[in-house]
This record gives C-alpha cells, sequence and structure tokens, in this order.
C-alpha cells in the first residue's frame, strides 16, 4: 500500500487534537484505512497481489485505486 503525502498530511492532521495529541489517529486509522480495506478484501476487489494506492481529492476525500 502507497499513501501519497497529501493524504498522510490529512490523516495526520485528522488525528490529532490539542487536548489529546495523536490518541485519536488510532481511529482515523479505523475508520478511514482499516475499514475501507477489509470492505473491499469482502467484496473481492482486493486481492493478493493487488497493489493499493490512496490519495486524497482537493475536497479533502480518499481516492482508492487498486491495481
Amino acid at each position: 500500500m502507497t499513501i501519497s503525502e497529501k493524504a498522510k498530511d490529512y490523516l495526520a492532521k485528522s488525528g490529532f487534537t490539542p487536548k489529546y495529541g495523536a490518541r485519536p489517529l488510532a481511529g482515523v486509522i479505523r475508520m478511514q484505512i482499516r475499514r475501507p480495506l477489509s470492505r473491499m478484501i469482502i467484496a473481492g476487489d482486493l486481492k493478493r497481489g493487488n497493489e493499493v494506492f490512496l490519495d486524497i481529492s482537493d475536497n479533502n476525500d480518499l481516492i482508492w485505486e487498486v491495481k
């Protein structure tokens, strides 16, 4: 899996709050990365040997590309 720098920056900012630091990052990873990946595997869209690229659009929507 490859994550673009823009997507990494977005995820890092989404997973940080001044009050709790980076603790919310685990939830962001679970909701924004693990769940979509799990759904792709269950649906058969992602198979062994596929490459996954994660990017982000200008309006902060994650863009998944499976090759």
